[in-house]
């Protein structure tokens, strides 16, 4: 397995730890971490100034020294056959040119041996007690739990201190990913059985394919992913100043990088800690039907209304169910999901479990909601809790436990509630905003996409040209043909009318006045003609194509570094005016294009919107899915504005193309 070269360093049986302050502190933290291996000091005011002077070659060594001195080392370590390195020190690629140059020398210097950083904090791994870690951090012993692997120190050391009784079995930091990138550690971690599931904090991503196929082994090895990705790179694409760019940037291509896989994108460090705190307890969710308890009307009502335009059900209780509840609660409350089960029954250990127990057949996810007061005042509230941690264990419904705010459910009780299997996540908004993010255990995740093509040369067609290449493969073009302005009217009586008049030596023509459309004689065309004569003489006539039901931007670009996309949206007008598109990856299939067209605003249009007729879904499909392939096919991105869907077929009316040689 590629995740194999980062076994030793990631569980050494001996470690040296190389420079001042900085390594005397990451070696004083793995003595008090109850490392039980071999530890050495490596400094000229040692025992030992240098590794070769060590007793024993080292599993793994800890670079604490500049960054100059620091290639030095790792050369040494190499040479020596040391299994790994940790690379503390900074000014590499991140320092500009000269630190690009430096780290390539870094690299080179370390040859086969992997190098986690530079620019990093290292690891802490809390099963072995190993502490490559120059700085404090709040992990515990224990022998299983998650793993979290992040380009970030900082953030690495800000999840660590969580008070909600997750247990990190190993952080590990990749600063610049010299030799050792995320996608390393992700493969790494997959193959480690004690680990539960996996937190990933993503700056930039290497090799987008190689990370899908990563997914792809850790879903079948029941390893859930949930990632926090931050920062977004300038798009690729040379169609940068289209209007699939305004649509579509590097966060949608991430966000479709995402989903293909099955994993969970969160959007704040404290969604990261929860989903991981469920997925750990839980293991991957087959489905999200929720049931919510609280002993307050208001507090049902905020998790209806935090719920409203998220991915999350609230389905009525069955007729079995809301009878029995009925008859425990004695007609008092209205037996509505979310549930009031009010406070007459709060303490009554026994009569709590039966009504919780009841509530959640049927259900996926069981919430309790509860708010815990200053700690010597919370005699009163663990009778609930632990009749909905009884409700919880004897049935296959996942169990969350929240609060109406964050600050009410304290670590004690986080703790409490992740040793008897139910997952804390404090503050009702987070909870929500959590769940809701969490994805299905079974997601589409067959088909590898394809990656972007290293940096080529490129050329533009005319919009002629471009049409023609996609007529030759029988996708539907207007008919038309380019012409000098004095031969438009000529081509306008054979086209025949109503035509489109389009000049073709300016971008964005229609801001420019480049576009005349339903022209229904000569004396229309010569206006027309007249009025752009300032834009050139090259232009474009054509068809005018009548019964159009609607007008999809449809844009396949390559955003790196995910490679190819696909993006389907509002057209025309319509997409300078609303937000309406969503983002795929490539290869597509038919039926995922259909989801993505289902999910937009303007499909009510292309169903047919009050007495307008249905657009034709089935050619709107096909036709999408034969423009990525082709596109892929030819390395060729394409921009579609509008494809214009009718009752009967569509049509490419306008095209912009960028073809890679």
């Amino acid at each position: 397995m590629a995740g194999d070269r980062l076994t030793r360093l990631l569980n050494p049986r001996s470690i040296a730890f190389v420079g001042g302050a900085r390594a005397q502190l990451a070696a004083e933290q793995t003595r008090r971490f109850g490392y039980e291996g071999d530890i050495w000091w490596v400094h000229p005011n040692s025992d030992f100034p240098t590794l070769a002077d060590l007793p024993a070659v080292p599993d793994a060594v800890f670079v604490g020294v500049a960054a100059q001195r620091a290639i030095d080392i790792v050369e040494e370590a190499n040479r020596l056959g040391v299994a790994g390195a940790v690379v503390y020190a900074a000014e590499f690629a991140e320092a500009g040119e000269v630190g690009a140059d430096r780290q390539a020398r870094l690299v080179a210097a370390a040859g086969d041996m992997p190098i986690i950083g530079p620019n990093c904090h290292g690891f802490v791994d809390a099963r072995s007690g190993a502490v490559l870690w120059p700085d404090i951090h709040g992990c515990e012993r224990i022998d299983r739990g998650v793993g979290i692997v992040t380009q970030s120190g900082n953030v690495a050391i800000d999840l660590t201190m969580q008070h909600r009784g997750l247990p990190i079995a190993t952080t590990i930091t990749t600063g610049n990913q010299a030799n050792v990138s995320i996608t390393d550690c992700l493969e790494s971690l997959i193959d480690d059985p004690t680990i539960t599931a996996i937190g990933l904090h993503i700056e930039g991503l290497r090799d987008s394919v190689r990370f899908g196929k990563a997914a792809i082994r850790a879903h079948a090895a029941g390893k859930p992913i949930v990632v926090l990705k931050t920062g977004s790179s300038v798009q690729g694409s040379v169609l940068a100043n289209t209007h699939t760019a305004s649509l579509s940037g590097p966060a949608d291509a991430h966000r479709a990088l995402f989903r293909r896989y099955g994993i969970t994108q969160v959007t704040t460090p404290e969604e990261l800690i929860g989903a991981l705190s469920f997925l750990h307890t839980n293991g991957p969710l087959a489905d999200k039907r929720t049931v919510s308890f609280s002993c307050s009307g208001g507090e049902a009502q905020l998790m209806a209304d935090l719920s409203e335009g998220l991915d999350m059900e609230f389905p009525p209780f069955g007729a079995q169910s809301r009878a029995e509840l009925n008859r425990i609660l004695e007609g008092r409350v209205a037996i509505e999901n979310p549930l009031d089960y009010h406070t007459f029954i709060w303490g009554d250990r026994q009569r709590l479990e039966t009504c919780f127990r009841t509530g959640l057949e049927g259900f996926d996810i069981a919430v309790l909601v509860i708010d815990f007061p200053a700690p010597g005042a919370d005699a009163d509230w663990w009778p609930t809790l632990d009749a909905f941690i009884g409700a919880v264990g004897s049935s296959n419904c996942a169990g969350v436990v929240t609060s109406t705010m964050s600050e009410s459910l304290p670590k004690a009780v986080c703790e409490y509630l992740v040793e008897r299997g139910v997952t804390p996540l404090p503050g009702m908004s987070m909870c929500l905003q959590t769940l809701s993010r969490l994805q299905r255990a079974s997601p589409s995740v067959g088909q590898i996409h394809v990656g972007p093509p290293e940096v080529r040369t490129s050329f533009q067609p005319t919009e002629a040209e471009a049409k023609s290449r996609l007529s030759n493969v029988g996708l539907p073009t207007p008919k038309g043909q380019p012409t000098p302005g004095s031969g438009v009217t000529a081509l306008a009586n054979e086209v025949g009318y109503p035509i489109v008049l389009k000049a073709q030596s300016v971008k964005h023509r229609t801001d420019a006045g480049g576009v005349a459309t339903g022209l229904a004689g000569e004396p229309a065309v010569r206006l027309a003609l007249d009025s752009m004569a300032h834009l050139g003489d090259e232009f474009l006539v054509e068809q005018m194509i009548d019964g159009v039901i609607a007008e999809v931007l449809v844009g396949i670009q390559i955003d790196r570094p995910v490679g190819w996309t696909l993006t389907i949206g509002a057209g025309g007008v319509l997409t300078e005016i609303i937000a309406d598109a969503v983002t795929i990856l490539l290869p597509t299939s038919g039926e995922e294009i259909r989801k993505a067209i289902n999910s937009l605003a303007i499909n009510v249009i292309i169903q047919g919107y009050r007495s307008q007729p249905p657009g034709d879904m089935k050619t709107t499909v096909d036709t999408i899915l034969r423009l990525a392939e082709f596109a892929v096919a030819n390395q060729a991105e394409i921009e579609i504005n509008p494809l214009l869907i009718c009752q009967d077929g569509v049509w490419i009316a306008d095209v912009l193309m960028e073809v890679w040689t």
